[in-house]
């Protein structure tokens, strides 16, 4: 039982967060088991996201907690879940655009997880983080934000986590977990910049922005003036503010404005922080390229993309016999992090 500063009684601390204003004890952390721990912060910021307030919290030092095995109040169960909590005044709000998946290796056990960073980037921490299996955070992001997996579309959910003046990049994950890579596109101008069409040029290095953020309807590319395209590319068909067209996800390397002119690179590799054209092919201090991805790796992967598209599209129409290809929901959501 633990008593909050200015409140009339002692309550518990499951109880508290529950059902009480979640503001209300910002400097209580109680030490327990990793399992309740991380259970007590989730249904906190799911309690926050509910009430349309910030997730707040004041902690003494940073916390790193693991849990082995945490019932979800969904009927959920998650595994093998590590939190961390890396600022002493944690304070964001609970949505899309606050939440950052970076695909990572967990070396000491070989397993392929991810990281969820809530909040803004301070460095290169989160000031909340938490790393599980993919099925793991399909299920957490189903609970906080509402984030459902619907297996009869087809979605692919593209982060951007930085931006300058050269290009922006980010992390891709399919709806699935069964993908997931980065991406490299054109800087993030303003809104009405990445609303504003690339000229028509074929001068390097392309001088213009990406598309806007939003959630874009896609299909495989199966025509193109470009036959390195086909079946090796996703086209964009949904409108673009401002009638931007020609918008693919196609082959590239980390230097946007040699390779795009609102398109999306797909790359398996992280990518160079804003790589400029001119630094395409220079070398760190070591003799190692600057550029972490050439051309031949990206479009491996982007075709690793299309098949998995295809692959789902052959399932889903093996369900639902009434339905044909054009008529299964295929979308990429883009979000951002950054502000701008």
């Amino acid at each position: 039982m633990y008593t909050c500063a200015g409140s009339t009684g002692a309550m518990n601390w499951v109880e508290h967060f529950m059902t009480s204003d979640l503001d209300e004890c910002p400097h209580i952390v109680r030490e327990s088991d990793g399992n309740d721990y991380i259970l007590e912060i989730v249904r906190a910021m799911k309690f926050a996201g509910q009430k349309g307030k910030k997730f707040s919290r004041k902690v003494d030092d940073k916390i790193s907690k693991y849990g082995e095995m945490i019932a979800l109040p969904n009927g959920k169960t998650i595994s093998d879940v590590t939190l961390s909590i890396n600022s002493k005044d944690l304070s964001f709000d609970i949505n899309e655009d606050n939440i950052y998946e970076s695909p990572e290796i967990r070396e000491w056990t070989g397993k392929n997880n991810v990281m969820l960073g809530f909040g803004k980037k301070d460095g290169d921490k989160y000031p909340l983080e938490i790393t599980c299996n993919w099925d793991c955070v399909k299920d957490l992001k189903e609970y906080i934000i509402n984030r459902t997996y619907n297996p009869d579309e087809i979605v692919i959910y593209i982060t951007r986590t930085n931006t300058g003046e050269h290009s922006t990049t980010g992390t891709l994950v399919t709806d699935d977990g069964t993908i997931s890579g980065y991406t490299v596109e054109l800087p993030r101008g303003t809104d009405e910049e990445c609303k504003t069409a690339c000229p028509e040029t074929s001068s390097k290095p392309y001088d213009c922005y990406c598309i806007i953020e939003g959630t874009y309807n896609f299909q495989v590319t199966t025509y193109s003036k470009n036959a390195n395209y086909v079946n090796k590319s996703l086209r964009i068909i949904s409108a673009i503010p401002n009638n931007r067209v020609g918008i693919l996800v196609h082959k590239g390397q980390d230097d946007a404005k040699g390779w795009a002119r609102g398109c999306i690179l797909p790359m398996p590799k992280k990518p160079a922080d804003n790589l400029s054209y001119d630094d395409r092919f220079k070398k760190d201090s070591h003799g190692q390229m600057l550029r972490q991805n050439n051309a031949s790796e990206s479009e491996d992967f982007v075709i690793s993309i299309v098949e998995w598209v295809k692959q789902r599209e052959t399932e889903i129409l093996s369900r639902n016999t009434n339905l044909n290809i054009k008529s299964i929901p295929h979308k990429i959501v883009i979000t951002k992090t950054f502000e701008q």
